[in-house]
């Protein structure tokens, strides 16, 4: 389009509306930037255009590109713009507008600053201020692209003074700031309204604050004399920097964070820019950065691309060279610097066996080629050292006893800490594992996300694993193997006599050699999980490992238990979880040392004998074994106990004794079934309850009473709640008539499955988040209607209510409910016969055609309800509302619901027969965007039906609102 002005991808609306950005004619004078500089529209106006002229072009270009927008709006209707009304699009062009003609009614001293210093400058400071540019490399990458449009946006924004840029070590944080630096000198030299200094400072590992002071006032100029007093000369540099304005101060490769004042460093003043780089978020953040930047690896695409341009001749490589070079540049993770020394290595290089040995080396990281170890290695070594916390570096060598480029879950890792280290509460444990792993994330050696259910998990780049291998093999007795594909044990070289840490984790190991026996006299952990084929028939393999503490055997094909391992007796950790095949444990007797023992998903029938002498276990997990029966008096035994998990595989039933869970005050994790609901009131659990005497706190807890049934609940959970954030109560098959019982009993999950008898749950406590009921076949209402409305609430913390097969409901929450339910997120109701109404009203409410508000509900689903005739006979506000399912609901007519303009709402799930019903879509808003994008029902088109029912006509609009 003729005269349309540039409007660069990355730049939003909001940019446009706040000033923060200029817009460039496609006419206008060329950028005077580099090359490959971002767009920024520094250099399309000559200095010496007046202020007015200037705001004049801004004005034209805004209205012409609005214009445009508004006829391409026109033209095509569908198209992947900004969605808007007729009225908003109006409004935006109006607000546009009269933002520029206010700027220019504005008094503004539009000052030209003529190229090149005043006459009274000394020669010397105008070189100084241009006299060079740093070398660099080219940046590589559309992230790099991103971020420098980022920053140039910026240091244009007069409300930005501070910009951090981290990343880990060898990831491109100085080639990035030296780009920065060298566009900001070119800005100086051809436009310095916008800046007059940029100034770059690498800091030193051994920084002062008086070796800062002096270099920045040698670039200024500034003689600080024999001034030794830190705050005087901190008041000079203040003075001078005050007086300068218009300056960016680069610092690169910072280590420690420090106040600006106490060098001098002046901000918030008109014009002053502080960037710098550092490998730590912690330090941006103890620095008070107004805007954050991570530089991120290379893609594989771009890694290579980068190999490719530093090597120089890959064209005259072979197919199988070229092979072999791409493995190399996979081993550098996307990191520029060892992608860079790596190929500097291997210019000039065409032989084969030599690309072979190269890659080899990389894999190998104890003989690594001498430049991946000066140039990467030692910065990555060096970021390592700067943690000085012996327990951070020991959790960070630790994710190497894991395969290398795998997730690790969090969980995980800090079990294998936990197991290593002394042993406080569980919870103090976990949240201390939680906190070194954020401070490796944010020293940028590691990475960590969440899944679909925000689990939290962490990944080692692998030259970051490479170097932690290397220290862990070198400094800390340690050999990993782990996920190297073998298919035996390594042999007795292998097995050094000062060996700590062994892992050959996630192997494909078979079969240990006859007689083999390695002297590891030291040996404290030893890993051999997931090996999934492993029988270990040679019982004297461990004979020799008098000092192991740790032995993990999870997930392996055992099916007899070495019996050399029960006489282990430093042992303090057994893990043998997933272990289908193991039908026996012998006497565990002598293993008095033992913390921890894990028999989950087992074979076992029975315990192994000698539980009772573990007076020190913390832990035992028999989840999903086949242990059918525990003795009486083995779980007062085990007074220590932290954790306890014993719900069995489907169909096995082992119940507890109320009295000894009672005797068990170190709980903090509790899973087990309680025989019936007399067990269940003497154990006396609370939910969240402190145990008397005791600094622990019961808090994750799922606990069954009466024999588990099938549920079509049971791994039903809208609001992805966790074990560890809830507790739980399942109740199956009571022959109860209410749920008096749980009164002031804290539970925030409690479920009721077939309790026949059931006809009202009665008052439960106020702590309650989700209520699921499952076959009450007679229960008609959740509560009694109180004889006072004013009454003290309960459920007032609900957030989930799930109703299956309640056949006798007719409302599900009646009117004097409602009122308390302001947290209330999920409503499913499923499979109940009579059920007409899901919130009562009251006769004054149906005359007056009230709105109620539920601006927490996210998720409401109506399936299988053959009678149900209304939602709510008023209106429903529900801005936060997600996902609409209705389905098989023939008698509904009416979806009273009111939605704003800026709605949450992703998902509506109608089936077709609902459709034919002719139900009346009320959602209703003014300003309201087209939902179409976000129908979803079963795959069928119902455009036509959904224009109909889902936006009323104006007429009926009015009558509504």
């Amino acid at each position: 389009m003729q005269g349309q002005p540039v409007l660069d991808d990355g730049l939003s609306w909001k940019d446009i509306l706040m000033g923060e950005i200029f817009l460039a004619d496609e006419n206008a004078a060329p950028d005077m930037s580099m090359p490959d500089a971002p767009d920024t529209g520094l250099g399309t106006e000559p200095a010496d255009q007046p202020f007015e002229m200037v705001m004049n072009n801004i004005s034209s270009s805004l209205m012409r590109m609005l214009r445009g927008m508004e006829t391409e709006l026109v033209e095509e209707p569908r198209a992947a713009v900004v969605l808007m009304t007729e009225q908003a699009h109006q409004s935006l062009v109006d607000d546009v507008l009269r933002m520029c003609r206010n700027i220019m009614s504005q008094e503004y001293k539009y000052s030209v600053v003529e190229r090149g210093s005043s006459s009274e400058s000394p020669a010397h400071k105008r070189r100084r201020t241009r006299r060079y540019f740093l070398p660099t490399t080219k940046l590589v990458g559309q992230a790099f692209e991103r971020n420098m449009k980022d920053v140039w946006s910026w240091l244009l924004n007069d409300e930005v003074s501070s910009i951090g840029i981290y990343g880990m070590g060898g990831v491109g944080k100085t080639a990035f700031a030296t780009h920065i630096h060298n566009q900001l000198r070119h800005v100086c030299q051809e436009r310095q309204d916008i800046f007059h200094h940029v100034c770059w400072i690498t800091v030193s590992q051994d920084f002062s604050i008086e070796a800062l002071q002096d270099c920045i006032a040698n670039y200024f100029d500034l003689d600080l004399g024999d001034q030794k007093d830190a705050v005087v000369r901190a008041g000079m540099l203040l003075t001078e920097l005050s007086v300068k304005k218009k300056y960016v101060l680069i610092l690169d490769d910072l280590w420690d964070h420090f106040p600006l004042e106490k060098v001098g460093i002046p901000l918030r003043i008109d014009g002053c820019k502080l960037i710098f780089t550092t490998r730590s978020l912690e330090i941006c953040t103890k620095m008070d950065c107004q805007r954050i930047i991570k530089v991120e690896p290379l893609s594989e695409g771009e890694a290579w691309n980068l190999f490719v341009e530093k090597l120089g001749h890959v064209a005259s490589l072979s197919p199988e060279t070229k092979q072999i070079a791409e493995s190399i540049v996979k081993e550098c993770a996307g990191l520029p610097l060892g992608i860079m020394t790596m190929a500097g290595s291997m210019k000039g290089v065409k032989a084969e066996y030599r690309w072979r040995d190269a890659l080899q080396r990389l894999r190998i990281p104890d003989v690594g080629p001498s430049d991946m170890e000066t140039e990467v290695f030692r910065v990555l070594e060096f970021s390592y050292a700067q943690l000085n916390d012996p327990e951070l570096q020991k959790c960070f060598l630790h994710i190497t006893l894991f395969p290398k480029g795998k997730i690790i879950w969090r969980e995980d890792l800090i079990e294998y800490l936990i197991d290593e280290g002394t042993w406080r509460t569980r919870r103090s444990q976990f949240d201390r594992g939680h906190t070194m792993l954020d401070q490796l994330e944010n020293a940028s050696l590691l990475e960590g996300s969440r899944d679909d259910e925000n689990y939290r998990y962490v990944k080692m780049h692998d030259l970051i694993w490479d170097m932690a291998r290397k220290i862990l093999n070198e400094s800390h007795g340690g050999r990993v193997q782990a996920g190297a594909q073998l298919t035996e044990l390594p042999d007795g070289t292998w097995w050094r006599e000062n060996l700590l840490i062994v892992s050959l984790m996630e192997n494909r190991i078979k079969d240990i050699p006859s007689g083999f026996s390695p002297r590891c006299p030291n040996l404290s952990t030893l890993l051999l999980c997931r090996n999934y084929k492993l029988n270990l028939a040679e019982s004297s393999f461990f004979q020799h490992f008098i000092s192991l503490k740790v032995l993990d055997l999870s997930d392996t094909d055992i099916e007899n238990f070495p019996g050399s391992i029960c006489h282990l007796t430093s042992l303090t950790v057994l893990l043998l979880g997933w272990c289908a095949k193991l039908i026996y444990v012998p006497s565990l007797a002598k293993l008095t040392a033992l913390k921890k023992l894990d028999l989950s998903y087992t074979g076992l029938e029975n315990l192994p004998e000698g539980m009772e002498r573990l007076k020190d276990l913390r832990y035992l997990n028999l989840d999903g074994s086949e242990v059918r029966d525990l003795q009486p008096g083995v779980l007062p035994e085990l007074s220590k106990l932290q954790f306890l998990k014993l719900h069995q595989k489907f169909g096995v039933f082992l119940p507890v004794r109320g009295h000894e869970i009672l005797r068990l005050r170190e709980l903090e994790t509790l899973e087990c079934n309680f025989r019936d609901l007399e067990n269940f009131q003497i154990s006396k659990l609370s939910g969240a309850q402190r145990f008397p005497g005791s600094d622990a706190q019961l808090i994750a807890c799922k606990v069954t009473v009466g024999r588990p049934s099938f549920s079509l609940l049971e791994d039903l959970n809208y609001t992805k709640s966790k074990l560890a954030l809830v507790t739980e109560a399942w109740f199956y098959d009571l022959m109860i008539d209410d749920a008096i019982f749980l009164f002031e009993i804290s539970f925030t999950k409690v479920v009721f499955v077939n309790c026949q008898n059931m006809r009202i749950l009665c008052r439960l406590d106020r702590f309650i988040e989700i209520l699921h009921l499952d076959g009450l076949m007679i229960l008609e209402t959740l509560f009694e209607a109180p004889s006072n409305r004013y009454t003290s609430p309960i459920f007032c913390c609900l957030k989930e209510i799930v109703i299956h097969k309640c056949h006798r409901m007719k409302v599900l929450l009646p009117p004097w409910l409602l009122s308390v339910l302001v947290y209330l997120e999920v409503i499913v109701v499923e499979d109940c016969h009579n059920m007409g109404v899901i919130m009562g009203t009251d006769e004054e409410d149906r005359t007056h055609q009230m709105t109620f508000l539920l601006h927490r509900l996210k998720v409401l689903v109506l399936n299988k309800l053959p009678n149900l005739n209304s939602i709510y006979s008023g209106r429903l506000e529900c801005d936060s509302l997600e996902e609409i399912t209705v389905y098989d609901c023939p008698q509904l007519t009416r979806i009273p619901l009111t939605i704003s303009h800026d709605h949450s709402l992703r998902k509506i799930q109608v089936d077709p027969e609902s459709l034919r019903n002719s139900i009346e879509w009320a959602i209703i808003s003014e300003d309201t965007i087209p939902l179409k994008h976000s129908w979803n029902p079963f795959g069928w088109d119902y455009e036509s039906i959904f224009e109909e029912h889902f936006f009323p006509q104006e007429d009926a609009l009015h009558e509504m609102q």
